[in-house]
């Protein structure tokens, strides 16, 4: 799974990779590369009735608009800038039912894997919780989880907050595992 912009620059620097491979291009919802932009408000309101999509909607709030859900994963994902947001998008669509997240912390302070020092891609986990990813979860956790969907947070430092995505230990991950076999 690739974004268009990653695949143009692979493009670009490895031409023989692209042709090689089988890769997914993923794209957030009105912003595809080949349709033109219409304002959030109004991409919500058009849409309103889409299956595929469960958007919030506001005639005062620009902001609002851009949240949302995404069940076709395919047809674009909703962005809150972080991909743990996607890969939920994505478990959905593939037909998971439980979904644990692991390193979900949304602090910048603490690093990434990928870039533990920051230099290579500056985080706007920070910039960005309050207005635009904390909407996203609370959202989420109102109109889609439930007894068939459930996303679970095993990371002990998250901000985000248990009552929008509930927080387990070890031994619950445990006990989740033992329900499988």
């Amino acid at each position: 799974m690739i974004g268009p912009s990653a695949l143009e620059s692979l493009a670009e620097k490895e031409p023989e990779t692209v042709w090689r491979s089988q890769l997914f291009v993923a794209e957030r919802v009105n912003r595809w590369r080949a349709a033109a932009h219409i304002s959030d408000r109004r991409f919500a309101w058009r849409e309103r009735k889409n299956r595929d999509y469960v958007i919030r909607r506001s005639f005062f709030s620009q902001k609002l608009s851009r949240v949302g859900f995404s069940r076709n994963f395919p047809v674009g994902y909703f962005s809150c800038r972080t991909i743990a947001y996607a890969a939920i998008q994505l478990a959905y669509y593939l037909g998971f039912s439980r979904v644990i997240m692991v390193g979900m912390d949304l602090r910048a302070s603490l690093g990434n894997f990928y870039d533990p020092k920051g230099e290579r891609v500056p985080s706007r986990l920070d910039e960005d919780y309050e207005d635009l990813i904390l909407p996203h979860f609370i959202w989420m956790s109102k109109q889609i989880l439930g007894a068939d969907f459930q996303v679970f947070n095993l990371s002990s430092n998250s901000r985000l907050p248990a009552d929008v995505i509930p927080k387990i230990g070890l031994s619950d991950l445990d006990g989740m595992l033992d329900l499988i076999k």
